[in-house]
């Protein structure tokens, strides 16, 4: 019973580490650092990190996400990462902040914004 559950898990976390370095490597990443304070709302399960000219959220389940930037990025995508979906998330001023609506999907997602 062991054998076969470590059979099981062995795959998923190969499959997981070359997602989460495909993801580093595509948006360039290497680079990041917490932005938390970027957030208008600080939420414990939402995480949020810069690199270079990008800004990359974390979030956990759908939400809607205000973000405080000096500068709006150009570019936004969304990874969806239980099935690795990507998706355009909506992305509008509000004020002064930056607003990020609800993704379609209720799981964890990437969303990176780029210069």
């Amino acid at each position: 019973m062991a054998k076969a559950l470590s059979m099981l898990v062995m795959p998923t976390i190969i499959v997981t580490l070359f997602c989460v370095s495909w993801v580093f490597e595509k948006y360039d990443l290497f680079d990041k650092e917490s932005a938390n304070n970027r957030l208008v709302d600080e939420i414990d399960e939402i995480r949020v990190a810069e690199a270079k000219d990008k800004i990359v959220i974390y979030c956990p389940y759908s939400w809607n996400i205000l973000l405080r930037l000096d500068a709006e990025p150009s570019r936004w995508e969304g990874i969806e990462l239980e099935s690795r979906r990507i998706f355009k998330p909506s992305v509008k001023a509000a004020g002064s902040y930056l607003k990020i609506g609800m993704a379609e999907y209720n799981t964890d997602v990437l969303i990176i914004g780029q210069s």
